[in-house]
């Protein structure tokens, strides 16, 4: 009984789930990404659009893959991509990744490692 007590424990222990859903996740994603670019590789398909098209089908196996891991896993409905508050999340998402950008950016300048050589308002 005890042994089943700890086995359970470092299951559901949060590095552990973090770690499997890396795995998980990644791996999925990995496999996702070599098979659409193979197969990618034989159309005509311009580079960009290309990456474009690896980009969507990798997103879309990894939201995929996390659903079905957490729900097996953790025997519970998942709630990250709901519906709700969607418009919230995506602006709060937006609007934090714009000023962690502009902090990163600030900070090389700051230091001297970045230096703004001229703007190009309108094209001539």
């Amino acid at each position: 009984m005890g042994n089943k007590n700890m086995k359970q424990k470092f299951l559901n222990f949060t590095v552990t789930k973090i770690i499997i859903g890396i795995i998980g996740v990644g791996g999925i994603a990995a496999a996702g990404q070599l098979l659409s670019n193979e197969l990618l590789n034989h159309t005509r398909i311009e580079k960009d659009f290309k990456n474009l098209i690896i980009g969507i089908i990798v997103s879309i196996l990894s939201v995929i893959t996390y659903c079905g891991l957490f729900r097996l896993y953790e025997k519970r409905k998942i709630t990250e991509f709901s519906k709700i508050g969607i418009v919230r999340n995506i602006l709060l998402g937006i609007t934090l990744g714009a000023g962690l950008q502009v902090l990163t950016i600030l900070i090389i300048y700051l230091n001297n490692g970045y230096s703004i050589i001229s703007v190009h308002c309108c094209p001539r």
